[in-house]
């Protein structure tokens, strides 16, 4: 009897723990924004249902965060601490930041099994993980969305128009969905990341007075590194140590020197192929496989059909083509970079081009970047309003001189006037930021070929910081957690504990 009871009690909870999950997805629709339950006098929580299920042995809690700043529309944004244990929180807390401006931490049901096993195998983290949606991202509210403009921009993709005849297509687009926004927050920084720090500093705070947490420790990833760095521009104590994968440092702006780090890139990734065994360079240098492409298909585009496989916008769906042109096998290039291509991959695909082969190897290439481009997930409206307020105008005479040794590239990189008046005529006051210390303890994680945000100009930018230790690996990639499984075990045992990479850890 006691052994039936027992097994009895067993299935009971068993029941409870995978069946609660499945039904609460249907309690709360956060399709519908609905704060029903705002914070109290005295905090800045609202507990909420998750609009998620957990696995069997997983447990979730969701909240909204009402942040002091608020605009005519009541701001709030979503909250999830992914469990390290099934039946208590952890003494200690990470929160992720994500990259962007504008980029979604993907809180939705299809995204939680990834976010998992990127805190439980990727970096073996000991504790819970926070994830939320920053200011006029995702699901946060209000969202900051321009469908119009996006659907332009890939159809502009697809259509292999040059960057002038973009501009002029989306920039109506972007004017209308910037008016949505009341002009005093536009001009007043209500979307930067001085109000997104601030946002960040409250939650931190929030994190120990109402859910008990200890201690907090920071992950920002690309922009998210720059918010981390914004926000610890004055003390938090409850702050003990920080992660910055693919520094984008504050007081930086990279479009001017974009061409020459591009070069600098191409030409150490070359130079470290001839050092390396294993790595077999060609006679062909990547930047003249580049330029030998570029000019290919700047005499004679190329049309390619689609993989069936891309999901597209219905309005998008009939053509399923994409004109390949110079410009395009640019922005491809600096894709595979990005998404950690080594020397060998990076060779072959821009052989090909150069070549005129492209084929079906490309057809993986092509659909990675169209999914970034038409990723619903992504607020470009908040990028544009973040950056235009962070950062200094774009002054001519400096992107010209910046592409001066470059003339291959200025078709791909030159901006027309419409980019130059982009801030002014979306309404935002610039107000650029200055770079800050960071006092914590900080593991700097660099790709040395990482196009996105420069290895050299993020070592710089960080040579004060007091706590610093760097490991910058020789690769290509932007976010190495996602890219190398020894950067995230580093990563890892640094927010778990402290523990330094040793040199050479990483070969």
């Amino acid at each position: 009897m006691k052994r039936i009871l027992m097994v009895s009690v067993g299935v009971l909870m068993l029941l409870a723990i995978g069946v609660e999950p499945l039904l609460r997805q249907f309690r709360y629709d956060l399709g519908t924004g609905a704060l029903e339950a705002p914070a109290t006098a005295g905090t800045a929580l609202s507990p909420v249902s998750c609009w998620f299920s957990d696995g069997w042995f997983e447990r979730s809690d969701c909240a909204w965060l009402h942040p002091r700043e608020q605009g005519e529309a009541q701001t709030a944004l979503p909250l999830v601490v992914l469990r390290a244990g099934l039946f208590a929180r952890s003494k200690s807390a990470t929160v992720y930041l994500s990259g962007g401006p504008g980029g979604s931490s993907y809180l939705y049901q299809e995204a939680m099994p990834y976010w998992r096993e990127w805190m439980q195998q990727r970096l073996g983290l000991d504790h819970d993980l926070v994830l939320y949606d920053q200011r006029g991202s995702g699901y946060a509210l209000p969202r900051l969305a321009c469908e119009p403009a996006d659907a332009i921009s890939l159809q502009g993709a697809l259509d292999g128009i040059d960057s002038e005849a973009w501009w002029a297509a989306v920039m109506p687009a972007l004017e209308a969905c910037a008016a949505d926004v009341p002009e005093r927050e536009r001009s007043a920084g209500l979307y930067s990341t001085a109000t997104a720090a601030q946002d960040l500093r409250e939650l931190v705070r929030a994190l120990r007075d109402e859910l008990g947490y200890e201690s907090v420790r920071l992950y920002g990833v690309s922009y998210g590194s720059r918010l981390a760095q914004v926000a610890l521009a004055r003390p938090l104590p409850e702050v003990e140590r920080v992660v910055l994968d693919g520094f984008y440092p504050a007081g930086l702006a990279l479009e001017a020197s974009f061409a020459a780090d591009f070069a600098s890139i191409l030409d150490a990734m070359d130079a470290d192929c001839v050092a390396r065994a294993r790595c077999e360079p060609s006679a062909g240098r990547l930047r003249q496989l580049l330029n030998r492409g570029m000019d290919r298909l700047r005499a004679e585009p190329v049309r390619l059909t689609l993989s069936s496989a891309l999901e597209l916008p219905p309005e998008l769906e009939a053509a399923r083509s994409l004109l390949l042109t110079s410009e395009t096998l640019f922005a491809l290039t600096e894709h595979l970079l990005t998404t950690g291509a080594d020397a060998a991959l990076l060779r072959e695909r821009l052989q090909e081009a150069a070549d005129g082969r492209i084929g079906e190897a490309w057809q993986a290439v092509l659909n990675e970047w169209l999914w970034g481009l038409a990723d619903p997930e992504f607020s470009t409206l908040a990028q544009l309003l973040i950056e235009c307020r962070d950062n200094p105008p774009l002054l001519r005479a400096e992107v010209e001189a910046g592409l001066v040794d470059y003339p291959e590239w200025a078709e791909a990189l030159a901006m027309p006037e419409l980019g130059y008046a982009l801030c002014g005529r979306l309404g935002v006051r610039p107000v650029p930021l200055n770079a800050s210390v960071i006092e914590q303890p900080t593991l700097l994680l660099a790709a040395e070929f990482d196009p996105r945000t420069p290895t050299t100009l993020a070592q710089r930018a960080s040579r004060e910081f007091p706590k610093l230790t760097t490991l910058a690996l020789p690769r290509s990639g932007h976010s190495l957690t996602d890219l190398d499984d020894c950067a995230a075990r580093a990563a890892g045992a640094f927010l778990n504990d402290g523990t330094l990479p040793i040199e050479g850890a990483c070969p």
